[in-house]
């Protein structure tokens, strides 16, 4: 996939960890943790997640196929 569905609550915590300033041992076992819980999170969910991304791409391409009609 190329991108993964999550909250914007996991968001906010990956971007607060992508700013910080001081890169602290703390700071890499939070990140490394929350990367496992994504690919357990992926892993289960792994058929759906596919068939979401499936329906967005076929979303698009119906509304590019509008726009054409309408042009």
């Amino acid at each position: 996939l190329k991108r993964i569905y999550v909250s914007l609550l996991t968001i906010s915590k990956a971007k607060c960890v992508l700013l910080a300033v001081n890169y602290t041992e703390d700071l890499l076992t939070v990140h490394e943790r929350e990367v496992a819980e994504m690919k357990v999170y992926y892993s289960m969910h792994e058929k759906i997640l596919k068939l979401v991304e499936k329906r967005e791409c076929y979303f698009h391409k119906m509304i590019e196929f509008e726009v054409s009609l309408t042009v």
